[in-house]
């Protein structure tokens, strides 16, 4: 037989210290050095912070107390994730991020597209990262795609890394550049690197080792490109600078055998970014291409290589095409061997992180 219950009236009890219907609700009241060291707490856990005069609540996930803080915010676009106490939004293409109400604890992320190479590498795309106040209103967020790779002998540069940009209210404007293009072997008019957020690698046979033929970077987006060698003949090509240092120059491995520069090292300043939203390559973002080689029919097993960062290794064997830089790690193309082809750079990304209290 089931069982009912019935209730005509529900009335207060007040006696014996009971709670009213119409009285307030007390809230565990902690300071902040109390609250830090509770244990065993569960998702959606509140207590009153006396330190601060405010609501915090506790989220398992990261192990940590939020503060409630006063109207709504909340904010759509990209691949969301919550980790260590923030909620990052990560574009891998453009898009937009719509904001309602206002977080003063945000920051962003910006990396550029990497450049294409030829012989030369191609730049790391550079990369800007700063504090801002998301408001209420669309960001319109781009993504810049990496450079197109060329012939290492075919009479040109490798094409420039996109720009990546955020604009949105409040006269948000932010534009990371794109990487410059690798140089071309040998021609005259081609063998210079081109300038971007980090700059192109001069190709090989380059005539001068003047620093003047790498491509420039941008001050505090990135560094130049690598010097190619001057040899009238088996001279190298130099790598493609980065994020965190200047593109390597060749090395002269015997008389018919010139092995290309490495890529400027990627930065790692970012690696906490990189661990939450499973970016980066081994913590790290934006390095240059490697050098091509430049070879007599015999393999090298040295020179040319990119490091952490996304930027792609240059070719070290006869006819060897470069290596593509990463996707959304803004490395720069692999220069290809002279008889190759350079390859392309890899497309930037965008990131925008906020505190959750």
């Amino acid at each position: 037989m089931a069982s009912e219950i019935k209730v005509d009236t529900i009335s207060e009890n007040t006696s014996n210290n009971g709670v009213g219907l119409n009285h307030p609700l007390n809230i565990k009241s902690y300071t902040t050095t109390e609250m830090n060291a509770l244990t065993g707490m569960s998702t959606g856990a509140v207590i009153y912070n006396t330190t601060e005069d405010a609501l915090y609540f506790y989220e398992a996930g990261s192990t940590s107390w939020f503060k409630v803080k006063d109207g709504t915010f909340s904010a759509t676009g990209g691949t969301l994730v919550t980790s260590g106490g923030y909620k990052y939004h990560t574009f891998t293409s453009s898009s937009t991020l719509v904001v309602t109400g206002e977080n003063s604890g945000a920051e962003y992320l910006v990396i550029a597209g990497g450049g294409g190479a030829s012989a030369g590498g191609g730049g790391a795309g550079g990369v800007l990262s700063a504090s801002l106040t998301l408001q209420a209103g669309t960001y319109t967020v781009t993504v810049g795609t990496g450079g197109t790779g060329v012939g290492a002998n075919g009479g040109s540069q490798g094409g420039d890394g996109g720009d990546s940009s955020i604009t949105g209210p409040g006269s948000l404007s932010v534009t990371a550049t794109g990487g410059g293009g690798g140089g071309e072997h040998g021609t005259p008019d081609g063998v210079t690197g081109r300038d971007g957020g980090s700059g192109g690698g001069t190709g090989g046979d380059a005539g001068s080792t003047s620093t003047a033929n790498a491509g420039s970077g941008i001050s505090g987006q990135g560094f130049r490109g690598g010097v190619g060698a001057a040899a009238s003949a088996y001279g190298a090509a130099g790598g493609g600078g980065g994020a965190g240092g200047v593109g390597g120059g060749p090395s002269q491995v015997s008389s018919s055998l010139g092995a290309g520069g490495a890529g400027g090292a990627g930065t790692n300043s970012y690696s906490a970014w990189a661990t939450a939203t499973s970016t980066g390559d081994n913590g790290y973002y934006a390095s240059g291409g490697g050098g091509g080689a430049n070879t007599n029919s015999s393999a090298l097993t040295t020179g040319g290589l990119a490091s952490d960062g996304g930027g792609g290794d240059g070719g070290r064997t006869v006819n060897s095409n470069g290596t593509a830089g990463t996707d959304n790690t803004g490395g720069g193309g692999g220069g290809g061997e002279v008889e190759g082809n350079g390859a392309d750079g890899g497309d930037g990304i965008v990131i925008i992180r906020y505190t959750l209290g």
